[in-house]
């Protein structure tokens, strides 16, 4: 290949042929066609299609991740691409046992490029670890697309966590479905089963997910390498589903998100299975469970799972009781993993309850019943570290790079819980957000008097227009920057009370294996727009 191959690929054609194939997977899995399946697995990873996309979202793709500066370090050049596409291979080999701790996040960019420089000059050993790892992500890459059309098949419909197509908010709406209050507005006190599991990779029983996996030898025997390796270790969904508005892909959840979906695969089922038995409890479970009629008791019991976070919803409090021993059991005699016993609670609604950074509770006012949602009280702090630190790390940059770090960060926040009673948050960050830009704006400027200081960053009697919406604020940051052609380009920064609401619609529940590999394109485009 030319050095100008890279540059030259039709992305387009190359992403029509992978997901040509990733589609007849997942058509083949939902027929149980399991040769076929394996085949066109095996064809997908040893594809050049597939190995270009691998490489171009860990080199390319994913420039807002935390490892940037190692990615541009060892693979800033397209001839460097290429070259790792062509030795880019599933061996079962897993060689970034370096790094299993994601230490190298802890490194400071210009010490880690003065320790890699220097390690280059005596010999390649210290500069090995950095590119093999970046080689591991790549696979990771391969082996995802490969497998996850096949599971895509098979995950049970309310299991929403970083799953392609679904969302945080189609977990929160489907919370909203199972607490709504029905005819019989006496009854309305639900029960909520609220419990997270201990590390996962640190605890789980690793010939169990190998064999539920049951996929061809290769790809066995290279997940088997990286759970050997640890690097699958500290997989934390914690703070992800608010911050993947500001990153693409964390380096920690590539493979992980996937794995940890199948080790958890077949709760729902089982419970429906085990309520529909509760007359006649047994702790065993059978090996193959099909799905029981939403006619029967099952449907008072909500399931609701997010990758390793989930809660149970049920009107009897005796009834969670035993489907938490039940599942206790399940998970031992599966996966190997436990509850941590400190998190576990049984919740009434009316007391409310936290989860994916959202607060839900029902309340009663005036003879009527409500379900409210809103953020969690720890929200505002989160976020207004996150802003500060930006500032305090930024104190010498212009105000138009200054806004260019903090406008996806304060839109990522806004589309998260813009479903959510949101407004009196949003007014909080804006005033507690102005005084920490207000003060970094005096600080930059002593020789001149504030006024003049404040129309240069505030300026007074501007309109902005935002989401369509015009919104007249003498106290917005604008910065200005000149272009080459000798023009200027103006930028504001947003406030988070000129978000707008949104009311989001769960993903259709006509199939309940609907997933982004079954051919209708218009729909999940559709739900792209509106989907955080």
């Amino acid at each position: 290949m030319s050095k100008f191959a890279w540059k030259r690929i039709n992305w387009t054609e190359v992403h029509q042929r992978v997901d040509r194939t990733q589609r007849r997977i997942y058509k083949a899995s939902l027929e149980k066609n399991k040769e076929k399946v394996t085949f066109l697995q095996n064809l997908l990873i040893h594809s050049l299609d597939a190995k270009l996309i691998a490489v171009k979202r860990v080199t390319t793709e994913n420039r807002s991740c935390q490892t940037t500066h190692i990615e541009n370090t060892f693979y800033n050049t397209d001839t460097k691409k290429i070259n790792l596409v062509k030795k880019l291979k599933i061996n079962g080999v897993a060689r970034c046992d370096f790094v299993v701790n994601y230490t190298i996040k802890r490194i400071a960019p210009n010490f880690m490029h003065k320790k890699l420089n220097s390690g280059k000059r005596k010999n390649n050993r210290r500069v090995e670890p950095f590119e093999h790892w970046i080689e591991d992500r790549a696979k990771q890459h391969l082996v995802l697309m490969a497998l996850e059309p096949e599971w895509e098949s098979k995950f049970e419909p309310n299991s929403y966590g970083l799953r392609p197509g679904r969302s945080c908010h189609d977990a929160v709406v489907a919370i909203l479905g199972y607490l709504k209050v029905g005819r019989n507005k006496h009854n309305f006190k639900k029960y909520i089963l609220d419990a997270n599991l201990k590390g996962c990779f640190d605890n789980i029983n690793h010939q169990y997910l190998l064999e539920k996996l049951d996929t061809s030898p290769l790809i066995r025997k290279q997940i088997r390498a990286w759970l050997e390796a640890g690097i699958l270790k500290n997989f934390n969904t914690s703070d992800y589903e608010i911050m993947k508005n500001n990153i693409k892909t964390p380096p920690d959840v590539i493979i992980s998100s996937l794995l940890i979906n199948i080790i958890l695969h077949g709760m729902e089922n089982y419970l429906q299975y085990w309520i529909s038995t509760f007359s006649e409890p047994k702790l065993e479970f059978p090996g193959d469970m099909k799905l029981v009629s939403r006619k029967n008791s099952m449907s008072q019991l909500g399931v609701i799972r997010y990758a390793d976070n989930f809660i149970l919803i049920h009107k009897d409090n005796e009834i969670l009781k035993h489907a938490k021993i039940t599942l206790q059991l399940w998970l031992k005699q599966t996966s190997g993993i436990e509850f941590h016993d400190a998190t576990i609670s049984i919740i009434r609604s009316t007391e409310g309850f936290k989860f994916l950074g959202y607060r839900f509770i029902n309340v009663k006012s005036y003879n009527r019943i409500r379900l409210k949602i809103y953020p969690e009280k720890q929200v505002v702090n989160k976020i207004i570290n996150h802003i500060g630190n930006i500032l305090r790390t930024n104190r010498s940059i212009s105000s138009y790079d200054l806004i260019l770090k903090l406008k996806p960060i304060i839109t990522g926040y806004c589309n998260y819980y813009s479903i959510c009673e949101c407004s009196h948050l949003f007014n909080k960050l804006d005033h507690l957000t102005f005084q920490m830009l207000r003060a970094w704006v005096f600080r930059r400027d002593k020789m001149n008097n504030r006024h003049k200081v404040k129309e240069k960053y505030f300026p007074s009697g501007n309109t902005y227009v935002y989401y369509g919406k015009s919104h007249r604020d003498n106290w917005v940051l604008v910065g200005t920057k000149k272009l080459k052609n000798g023009q200027t380009k103006n930028i504001f920064l947003p406030k988070f009370s000129w978000a707008p609401s949104i009311v989001h619609i769960g993903v259709r529940p006509i199939q309940p294996f609907a997933s982004i590999y079954d051919g209708n394109k218009q729909y999940w485009e559709k739900r792209k727009l509106t989907t955080v």
